[in-house]
């Protein structure tokens, strides 16, 4: 029987998968580029401490009858055990979940104290990419996004989320964050290809898309939501809310029957991911601001980055009091300090 080349191609996939989804650490040492490839153990991401140190060629001692794991640079001396969870490193002792382990005589060292160590190295780290979308752009109702008077003045979702999602990179760039924008200072509208596209090519390891709710039923509906992908929405509030932002974008058909079929593989390999990423966000919230709560909901924009990905509803412009707080410089600020830190929560995590 002739097996179907998108089958086929999924078939291999899936055996890749198993092994590893495109995980790996990038490093920077000399005038070189080295690139370390990931496995999973109980939700922490390691690898073998043999690949990390043969660039800075260094050689471990293992003393396996007091589980003592140790190496040196000229300027450092390193300690590690796979039964402890302290790391002497740079005349210190930090402490981590699991930071080595041992598996049938191969020494792993996980990402976080890969992270720490590597400067110390003379390794240069990259910094970690965060990829913010303001939602719309462009011209046309999907490009305006939702609308409201403010003082007389007609506001615009698409210029409330690009203000919005300057802030929140600004801040995230002081945390030490490289930031990637859909659009920074620029009103174009992108196609849902071009969004997916631009967000996987970044190499980023989070996409949030930032948007800002309304009712035409409720004015009283108030407050700030945080969405992540799912195949349907586990609500009817949920559904509109992805029925609203769709509307453009579902429009687009693709025929590539494979390519879609390894997206979708890629995509649910970070739902769960993605879940986390705004479970972090949402619990950093402030009380002062009704939240919503988590929710999940079939975004368009959510169904391609292929990294954790989470659509955010900063308020309702037809709540009068929701779109004086987020035309509000101050509470702008505030608020995206908070979704900051939740980022920063699930990244260092």
């Amino acid at each position: 029987m002739l097996v179907p080349k998108s089958i086929r191609i999924v078939f291999l996939l899936l055996m890749f998968f198993s092994i590893n989804l495109f995980a790996e650490i990038t490093l920077k040492y000399k005038d070189g580029e080295y690139k370390f490839n990931t496995t999973t153990d109980n939700g922490l991401e390691y690898v073998k401490l043999s690949d990390f140190l043969t660039p800075v060629n260094i050689k471990p001692i293992y003393n396996r009858s007091i589980h003592k794991i140790s190496f040196s640079t000229e300027k450092n001396t390193f300690i590690l055990s796979p039964i402890s969870n302290g790391v002497y490193a740079g005349g210190d002792v930090q402490l981590f979940t699991k930071p080595t382990i041992v598996k049938k005589g191969i020494i792993y060292i996980s990402k976080p104290c890969l992270m720490y160590i590597a400067p110390f190295m003379s390794y240069r780290v990259t910094k970690t990419i965060v990829f913010i979308d303001p939602g719309h752009g462009g011209d046309g109702e999907d490009g305006l996004g939702a609308e409201a008077v403010l003082n007389g003045k007609k506001i615009y979702e698409k210029e409330i989320t690009l203000n919005f999602s300057k802030h929140l990179g600004d801040i995230l760039k002081k945390r030490g964050y490289d930031i990637k924008y859909m659009r920074e200072n620029n009103d174009t509208k992108l196609s849902l290809k071009e969004r997916i596209d631009k967000a996987n090519a970044s190499g980023a390891s989070v996409f949030v898309s930032i948007h800002a709710n309304s009712s035409a039923t409720d004015k009283a509906a108030k407050g700030f939501d945080v969405f992540y992908m799912s195949e349907e929405a586990e609500d009817n509030y949920s559904k509109i809310v992805a029925q609203q932002e769709n509307k453009f974008f579902d429009k687009e058909k693709t025929d590539d029957e494979a390519g879609n079929i390894i997206n979708s593989m890629l995509v649910s390999g970070h739902i769960k991911e993605g879940a986390k990423l705004a479970s972090a966000i949402s619990s950093k919230i402030p009380e002062k601001i009704m939240n919503r709560g988590v929710k999940k909901a079939p975004f368009a924009v959510l169904s391609g980055p292929t990294m954790p990905s989470v659509l955010i509803e900063i308020g309702f412009m037809s709540n009068p009091e929701d779109l004086k707080r987020i035309n509000n410089i101050d509470e702008m600020k505030s608020l995206a300090s908070k979704i900051a830190d939740g980022i920063s929560s699930y990244l260092g995590n």
